[in-house]
């Protein structure tokens, strides 16, 4: 069998998807723009959790048991990122002798 005609219906969806990837490629690109890559990434893995009961919903398919186990890796890894960036940083170890740049010191130098 061949290619079939595209029909109106079809063609509309596709246009549609199409428009709603390029507002979340955007937004996504925004998001990275104005925060921390590390504080957006996490959000960014939320389709697997989302995808899989669509497909469930939808097709009736249940994923395959080593999918579960990467998606709860993957998961894993997203929230040990959220979870870390979450706490206060550690302090700063310096070598002896070598102090860090600030602008207080410069003027210091200065006499200002």
């Amino acid at each position: 069998m061949g290619w079939l005609p595209l029909s109106a219906f079809a063609l509309g969806l596709m246009l549609f998807t199409a428009a709603t990837h390029l507002i979340g490629i955007l937004c996504s690109v925004h998001a990275y723009q104005i925060e921390e890559a590390s504080r957006i990434a996490p959000f960014e893995y939320s389709y697997l959790v989302v995808m899989p009961l669509y497909d469930v919903v939808l097709w009736g398919s249940w994923p395959h048991p080593l999918t579960l186990v990467g998606m709860a890796l993957i998961c894993g890894a997203g929230a040990f990122v959220a979870w870390r960036e979450g706490r206060p940083p550690r302090p700063q170890v310096y070598p002896r002798g070598e102090d860090p740049w600030t602008p207080d010191a410069e003027n210091a130098d200065k006499g200002g």
